[in-house]
């Protein structure tokens, strides 16, 4: 990937996400604004998160996102963000790259988007990944549960993603599987 598509398409799309998700609700136990928790495997590795969840109309996006104290702040380190969640029970729902729904309102589309980030320092992005979408077994999300119009919500998802970019401190090998993920969140 050119740094520059990284500059011009994802690292937009992860601020614009951030940013929107920053009005949610404190959770008591660490001071950052969150709505829920996560769980998944990242190559059977288990990776706790907690959740910034924002509805939509009929859909809603979400950050899962691993916090670290940065500069005495915390400040999230590990993001995966599903993005476009249409709000339908039982459904599976197939997860795609965001430059794949290609459109100028990604919003208006029946495609949910995906992808995953870890940092270096405190404002430098570090290793990017995308969906690979030729795997249509491992890349989905499912609505389990749902109370007071989709405001409360619990789910299942996986993931198959591959490294678009990658920095000297690089955690994660070049693909990442993503299993037996669960969440839940309430706005």
């Amino acid at each position: 990937m050119k740094p520059c598509l990284f500059k011009k398409v994802l690292f937009p799309i992860f601020l614009f996400t951030v940013t929107l998700l920053s009005s949610c609700k404190k959770d008591s136990t660490i001071d950052i604004p969150t709505v829920g928790k996560a769980s998944f495997k990242i190559n059977g590795e288990l990776l706790e998160t907690e959740v910034r969840a924002k509805k939509r109309g009929d859909k809603f996006l979400m950050a899962l996102e691993k916090y670290r104290m940065s500069g005495g702040e915390p400040s999230p380190w590990e993001v995966l963000s599903i993005e476009y969640v249409h709000n339908k029970l039982y459904s599976v729902q197939r997860i795609y790259k965001v430059t794949s729904l290609n459109t100028s309102s990604p919003e208006l589309v029946t495609q949910v988007s995906g992808f995953f980030s870890s940092r270096k320092f405190y404002d430098v992005g570090c290793e990017i990944f995308e969906v690979v979408e030729s795997d249509s077994i491992n890349n989905w999300i499912v609505l389990d549960g749902q109370r007071n119009n989709f405001n409360e919500v619990t789910g299942r998802f996986a993931l198959h993603m591959y490294k678009v970019q990658g920095c000297d401190a690089e955690k994660y090998p070049d693909t990442l599987l993503i299993t037996d993920g669960q969440f839940y969140f309430s706005l």
